[in-house]
């Protein structure tokens, strides 16, 4: 997207071998800030950037309030309800996370989500799922932390079955899922842009 963005080839895929180290967190981030920095000068608010079986980052400026992204959405008032009323007490809002935590000078504010542990049957589907999981939760007028840790176990429910997409999800469980990613989410890094 980075290279789509601004014109040019410069940035390129991370690749890993069978034989190499478990990539850190750290790492991909760094790796990849250049690139997220060109996404977020070009008007991108909030970006997130999934790892696979390492998690997902959620970039922003520091100045932009993450919490203050949610949304009333069309969704049935019922499930809207109990999906908000299920997450928003396992997953309270501003617990650890706020543009407020950066240095007054800082500019960029960056969260890693892990991944949860899984029974891996398949991925397909996966990214779908956590794309539908976050949007679903931000329709239900969840914040974007909270929407990305129901994104991220609505995603782990998929790659557990065969189908593409699961028959149906546990609310309850699928609650549960998310208050352990969120619980497990960090500060990766908030500081200026060079």
């Amino acid at each position: 997207m980075a290279n789509a963005v601004s014109g040019k080839e410069i940035f390129h895929p991370i690749w890993r071998d069978d034989s190499s180290t478990k990539l850190s967190k750290e790492y991909f981030f760094q790796t990849l800030k250049p690139a997220i920095w060109v996404l977020l000068d070009k008007g991108v608010k909030v970006l997130v950037v999934t790892l696979g079986s390492e998690g997902v980052l959620v970039c922003s400026k520091a100045k932009f309030n993450l919490q203050r992204l949610a949304f009333k959405g069309n969704q049935s008032p019922y499930f809207s309800k109990q999906l908000y009323e299920a997450v928003s007490t396992v997953c309270p809002k501003d617990k650890i996370f706020g543009a407020s935590m950066c240095k007054p000078m800082s500019d960029l504010f960056a969260v890693h989500f892990p991944a949860l542990p899984a029974s891996v049957v398949r991925l397909t589907g996966a990214g779908d799922c956590l794309v539908g999981g976050t949007i679903a939760s931000l329709c239900a007028g969840l914040d974007v932390m909270q929407s990305i840790a129901v994104g991220i176990a609505a995603a782990k429910v998929v790659v557990e079955v065969e189908s593409n997409v699961p028959d149906e999800y546990c609310l309850a469980k699928l609650a549960d899922d998310a208050r352990s990613v969120y619980s497990g989410a960090t500060m990766l890094l908030c500081q200026s842009k060079l």
